[in-house]
């Protein structure tokens, strides 16, 4: 999105696989100097992480796989188009046991998907409403914004990264998952019996 694009703070590896996942997870481990965006920046590197058990397009249930397989820890990014806005979609569950983190942006359009690198989060996260203030230190669960590092340090003491809870990802329509189905017919039925209780019964 152009909104997004003028933020600076996202690679875009142009891939014309359905390895998104892998290109932007090497873009970010083994950054390239110039023309980051190309898929031979990382073609080299591919080999010294363990990719086994995913199948591509990765869907989001799968990156923790990869994570214990790696120890590399990954938040997964949305971004409201509405909005402008990002928001946290998926927070890693590996938090300080992982050797390196890496923050992804998942851009969705239709049944279409594609994963990118976040290289500048507070860039990323950085709202409308900020412009013309001081640089803020943004939080990586909520994405509120900091005056000092200090502040933020404060902030996730209080436990942020335990309590926030990510944004909820729909089924596909027509999907196998996007229904509930009752399976407890059992307990439609009256109960056997039934107590009545109040202080004179006492």
């Amino acid at each position: 999105p152009d909104a997004l694009a003028l933020k600076k703070a996202v690679v875009n590896v142009k891939n014309a696989d359905e390895q998104c996942f892998k290109w932007a997870v090497l873009s970010a481990l083994f950054p390239a100097g110039k023309d980051a965006q190309r898929v031979g920046k990382y073609k080299e590197r591919a080999g010294e992480l363990d990719w086994g058990g995913l199948e591509f397009p990765v869907k989001l249930d799968k990156i923790p796989l990869f994570e214990r397989r790696n120890s590399v820890s990954v938040n997964v990014y949305g971004w409201d188009e509405k909005q402008k806005a990002a928001h946290l979609l998926q927070k890693s569950k590996m938090g300080e046991a992982a050797e390196r983190h890496i923050d992804l942006l998942l851009l969705e359009q239709d049944s279409q998907s594609h994963f990118c690198w976040i290289k500048s989060f507070s860039r990323f996260a950085r709202q409308p409403s900020d412009y013309g203030h001081q640089k803020k230190h943004y939080c990586h669960y909520c994405l509120h914004g900091f005056p000092s590092a200090a502040k933020l340090a404060e902030h996730l003491k209080c436990g942020c990264r335990e309590i926030t809870e990510a944004r909820p990802v729909l089924p596909e329509p027509g999907a196998k998952d996007a229904f509930v189905e009752f399976k407890s017919p059992e307990k439609q039925h009256k109960a056997p019996f039934v107590i009545y209780a109040d202080f004179e019964a006492l």
